[in-house]
């Protein structure tokens, strides 16, 4: 899933180091597989919830 390209669709992520490698609608090689069928892989999110937004709460 991502927001900037839009892309909603089932693929094969490949990481290495910290990063996101691949993306492909191929099986991918690698030392490791993970299987997180069902689930959304996402670069990552930014939780903007907060309180105490006014003078008087904070």
């Amino acid at each position: 899933m991502d927001p900037e390209t839009g892309l909603d669709e089932i693929r094969n992520v490949g990481i290495k180091g910290e990063r996101i490698a691949a993306i492909s609608e191929q099986p991918l090689e690698g030392a490791r597989v993970i299987d997180v069928a069902g689930l959304v892989v996402a670069p990552g999110f930014i939780d903007l919830h907060a309180h105490g937004q006014q003078l008087p709460a904070a």
